[in-house]
């Protein structure tokens, strides 16, 4: 059976670089950088409708906010590496997701040019 979340794992480097304490020494994250997980959960969700598909994403990108967050941060070199991982994150966890209804909302939310050339 279909585990009924989606675990965003995320590395974030700003936020290594903003904590105190160093980042984990694995093989699989590159120094300087903190891996952050969160569950998405969408038991109560009906994704055969767009709906569900529409709050699962929603849900994702909160999920994505709160981790890459640097709300306190005015160096522009920080914003666009928060930016840059929301970004990763969000296209991360729908792709860990592998439902084709969600993959395909995020593709028309980032990806509008791909969709008119298809016409």
């Amino acid at each position: 059976m279909r585990p009924f979340f989606v675990k965003l794992v995320i590395p974030c480097m700003a936020l290594a670089a903003a904590s105190s304490q160093p980042a984990s020494a694995s093989p699989e994250v590159p120094a300087g950088y903190e891996v952050v997980t969160r569950r998405v959960s969408y038991a109560d969700l009906d994704l055969t409708r767009k709906e569900g598909v529409e709050t699962l994403y929603s849900r994702i990108r909160v999920a994505a906010n709160e981790v890459c967050d640097l709300t306190n941060s005015r160096l522009v070199g920080r914003l666009v590496m928060a930016n840059r991982c929301k970004q990763e994150a969000i296209g991360r966890a729908v792709e860990d997701a592998n439902l084709a209804e969600l993959t395909t909302f995020h593709l028309s939310i980032t990806n509008p040019v791909g969709d008119a050339l298809r016409y």
